[in-house]
């Protein structure tokens, strides 16, 4: 097998090099890259070595096998190298030169950061191969990929139309992320992971089947491993038409069963995601009960249905159109007058979507997803503030917002229950959402030096676990924390 080895890229001490050069006398230095947990070579690690006397400096990268080479001025000299890989924690050490023309090898064992690393593939979904497409068959590039870090608010990822149909990434503990994929003719795709948070050890959603499934991926202390998924990529298409399952109502009744929130929060989450596209929800019933009966039935459960939707959509009132065919669109030979079975009456009581229309909107494709994150953080906890679980002592503080408010320490003296909305490990600028939309909040510092964003007063636990339900219907994260003077317990 041909051996690549790797880049190296010289840098500084010009006239040295040229001299170097000239007489081709160096000294070869070899290294060797592996996992200390046994997993294998570590290829793709980014290796810088320097002589700190005279700046003199190199920037290597280990090839498939974990190797890499260098061939260093022949002199004896001490360099300083540094070991970097994005899943691996980051060595240094000194490397000794003994100024002959012998090779020194050097095997370094590097240790696993803890996390889970994520191998992304990005693929077109064809109609009728659901997420069977293998990897790589049916890639899809130019794909604006990103990634946001909801724990710390931040960007984690940016990559406008990436060229390649893969990106890897590495998932820390105690973080929830949310996945952006977005191209100009294709539904763009949210997901979400939890790591070690919101009472997850791992918990991915809308990634498809993950390889291995999330159980094998554990290790024995649940802190690390590695997940493999392809996601498909659906293409936009006029006049397509999509059933919609598991949508309940009582029987003829247009009342939505809760059993259905599930499936309504996923299509008004898909239609918060594509603003671009303007659909018709449409209800059919079967052909049992009167004609003008099933009209009304059908267009009462389609208004309901896109009622519900509405409500979870910013600006999404004429994006969405209810309509009600009642019996008069069926599926099969079922109509009036034929003696059909309850599976066939079935087949015909549905609701579908339709795309009506899909305009070009570059700006929303090309928005960077931290806005879109901070937008509708502001959007919940603007929610949460009007709620009438929480009330400002003084109803004067109750502004809208036109300046942040400026947090504080938790007083010395206070006793009571507050609500903690987010944890974070970055220090949070004035102009951060949760100061534009509280009049008070408070910040708290732990010994790890994690911050915490503190809001409300209860003095009593019945209180701010009433409180906590509504909080937590939007910040998934919150809790209740109880403080004996000034000292959170």
């Amino acid at each position: 097998m041909k051996q690549l080895f790797c880049l190296l890229v010289f840098l500084g001490a010009s006239l040295f090099a040229e001299s170097w050069a000239q007489t081709n006398s160096c000294q070869t230095v070899e290294l060797y890259l592996y996992a200390k947990d046994n997993s294998g070579l570590i290829a793709d690690a980014n290796i810088r070595l320097w002589r700190p006397a005279d700046s003199l400096s190199y920037r290597l990268k280990t090839d498939s096998l974990g190797r890499c080479r260098a061939c260093l001025p022949l002199a004896k000299k001490e360099y300083q190298v540094q070991v970097r890989h994005k899943i691996f924690s980051t060595q240094n050490f000194s490397l000794q030169l003994d100024g002959s023309d012998s090779t020194i090898y050097k095997k370094i064992g590097l240790d696993r950061l803890p996390g889970y690393l994520l191998e992304l593939s990005i693929t077109e979904f064809l109609q009728g191969q659901g997420d069977s497409l293998a990897a790589g068959e049916y890639s899809l590039e130019g794909v604006t990929i990103e990634i946001y870090n909801k724990t710390q608010y931040k960007q984690e990822l940016r990559l406008v139309e990436h060229p390649h149909h893969e990106i890897s990434f590495l998932m820390e503990q105690g973080n929830e992320y949310i996945f952006m994929l977005r191209k100009q003719g294709y539904y763009s795709k949210r997901m979400r992971a939890n790591v070690n948070v919101n009472d997850c050890i791992l918990c991915m959603e809308g990634f498809g089947e993950l390889t291995p499934g999330v159980a094998e991926s554990l290790t024995q202390d649940n802190s690390m491993g590695t997940l493999v998924s392809n996601v498909n990529l659906k293409p936009l298409a006029v006049g397509e038409k999509m059933k919609l399952d598991n949508i309940y109502y009582d029987y003829g009744s247009s009342q939505i069963r809760p059993e259905s929130y599930a499936t309504l929060d996923q299509l008004a989450e898909m239609m918060r995601d594509n603003p671009n596209v303007y659909m018709e929800l449409s209800a059919h019933t079967d052909c049992r009960g009167s004609k003008a009966f099933n009209l009304e039935l059908s267009q009462n459960r389609a208004n309901n249905v896109v009622q519900y939707i509405q409500e979870r959509l910013p600006n999404g009132a004429d994006r969405v159109k209810a309509q009600g065919y009642g019996e008069s669109k069926p599926l099969n030979s079922c109509v009036d007058g034929i003696s059909c079975s309850e599976e066939l009456h079935q087949q015909n009581r549905r609701t579908e979507l339709l795309v009506l229309d899909v305009v070009d909107d570059e700006d929303y494709i090309n928005r960077p997803l931290a806005s879109i994150m901070q937008e509708e953080l502001e959007s919940e906890i603007l929610a949460a503030n009007n709620s009438s679980y929480f009330k400002e002592k003084d109803p004067s503080q109750q502004k809208a917002q036109q300046e942040p408010s400026i947090p504080g320490p938790i007083p010395p003296n206070y006793s009571g229950y507050k609500i903690e909305l987010s944890r974070s490990q970055e220090s949070p600028a004035l102009d951060h959402p949760i100061f534009m939309a509280f009049s008070e909040v408070f910040l708290d510092i732990d010994e790890q030096g994690f911050i915490s964003f503190m809001v409300g007063d209860y003095p009593a636990e019945e209180e701010v676990n009433k409180a906590l339900d509504k909080f937590r219907s939007r910040f998934s994260k919150a809790k209740a924390v109880y403080y004996k003077l000034g000292i959170r317990q």
